[in-house]
């Protein structure tokens, strides 16, 4: 009689955001295990193996990776890609062709972390935007991550991973399919649009009474706003350059000009004075024509009757009073971020509108992996999502929402913060899944 074959566990659980303005992870072991977050800058530089040389790899692991992608080249990321090699975003390539350097480099820094062995296998969920995301998608980047993975070199020596359930999900689905959990049955007498912004991109979907149809994404992330900032100012500013970003989150609405003219390279204070003033009325109407281009944007793509509108995104954030103002003139009801709600105390710091969507996936997957392994959870092993059904009246009139960009590392309090106590992941009834044709 043959024995039956038994799955093998793997060591942990990992949710991946791969975002333009940082790399996002949530990874967990089975069991009791808290989760632990992982935060990295967004750049990638390639660099050849003699620079590996001489690399010195003290310091906190998110600080000094680098990875080597086999048959392709060695890579710095993030923080070391930056600081020491000129690694930039990389913007206009897909976040699906960055993927792999970038996984291999967030493995490496949960195996230091987590003081994994040297071989060890994954779980793991991607978010990547909707036009990224197809079963075609899926085979063919799992491939290469499983190839690249098989043995790679870190600054730590060798490592060998496996991954042994692979998701691949749309830009918002973890929100998405929180909210829609929430209204149980309701939802399909809804009509619902997402909107997602973030550094890049600006991804839109929309659930008509239960169908959901085909997301869409464009290039109107803040980016765009730094671009058209970076042009009209002048002053020598790179949209490169992340203090640009943190001083237009900064300034606010307003533009306010000490923030602003602290961009300035200029050195009499007179001078400086004028930069600062040049650059808030660039900013100031930079911000109007960004404003004005996503709702544009928005109601190219909305339905005329439409109930709800998620807004989720640290860009999102940044234009709440614009988006705002739009919605409550058209009549349409706001649930900004999908009513997640997480413990600020395990965002390390950063905007919840950062991490609400890699949180919510996370919880998720967590749980049915779990149950996949017939592992019993403890205690609180899952991240904190709120499970109260959220209210139908916006948080969006909240005035403690000073929630940062995608762009920006700072973060205050808002109206979406949830409370300090930790409370268990309850998985809504209905919650909807996502499919990979979004």
């Amino acid at each position: 009689m043959t024995a039956a074959k038994t799955k093998t566990v793997p060591d942990i659980v990992v949710t991946l955001d791969l975002g333009a303005s940082r790399t996002k992870a949530i990874a967990q072991q089975f069991g009791n295990a808290a989760p632990v977050v992982v935060s990295m800058e967004p750049e990638l530089a390639d660099i050849s193996s003699e620079s590996v040389k001489d690399l010195n790899s003290e310091g906190i692991p998110e600080n000094s990776c680098w990875v080597e992608v086999p048959g392709v080249d060695h890579f710095a990321v993030g923080y070391l890609a930056r600081t020491r090699f000129g690694g930039i975003s990389q913007l206009r390539d897909l976040k699906y062709e960055l993927a792999v350097p970038k996984i291999a480099g967030v493995l490496w820094v949960l195996q230091q972390k987590l003081g994994l062995a040297a071989r060890f296998s994954v779980s793991m969920s991607l978010l990547l935007p909707p036009g990224e995301v197809s079963q075609h998608d899926k085979v063919l980047l799992l491939s290469k991550l499983a190839a690249s993975l098989a043995k790679f070199d870190t600054p730590s020596g060798q490592l060998r991973v496996k991954i042994v359930d692979f998701e691949l999900m749309p830009e918002g689905g973890g929100v998405f399919g929180y909210r829609v959990g929430q209204l149980g049955a309701d939802y399909k007498q809804k009509t619902i649009a997402l909107v997602m912004l973030g550094y890049r991109n600006a991804s839109c979907f929309i659930c008509d009474r239960g169908n959901l149809k085909p997301g869409t994404s464009s290039d109107l992330g803040m980016f765009w706003m730094v671009n058209n900032f970076v042009g009209r100012a002048k002053g020598g500013l790179s949209r490169d350059d992340l203090q640009v970003v943190q001083a237009l989150v900064g300034a606010g609405a307003n533009g306010n000009l000490e923030v602003l003219q602290g961009l300035s390279r200029k050195r009499s204070a007179n001078d400086i004075r004028i930069d600062g003033e040049a650059f808030a009325a660039a900013a100031r109407i930079s911000r109007d024509e960004y404003a004005r281009a996503v709702v544009r944007w928005i109601k190219s793509l909305a339905p005329t009757e439409l109930d709800e509108a998620i807004l989720t995104g640290g860009t999102a954030e940044y234009v709440a009073p614009e988006l705002d103002a739009y919605f409550a003139k058209e009549g349409i009801t706001v649930i900004w971020n999908g009513g997640v709600m997480v413990s600020p105390d395990l965002l390390a710091g950063e905007s919840l509108s950062r991490y609400a969507d890699a949180w919510s996936l996370h919880a998720k997957s967590f749980e049915r992996f779990s149950a996949k392994y017939k592992i019993p959870t403890f205690s609180n092993p899952t991240p904190s999502v709120a499970a109260k059904k959220a209210s139908n009246v916006a948080v969006n009139n909240s005035p403690e929402r000073n929630d940062v960009s995608d762009g920006n590392n700072t973060s205050t309090s808002n109206g979406n913060s949830a409370k300090k106590q930790i409370t268990k992941y309850v998985r809504p009834k209905d919650f909807i899944e996502m499919p990979d044709k979004l």
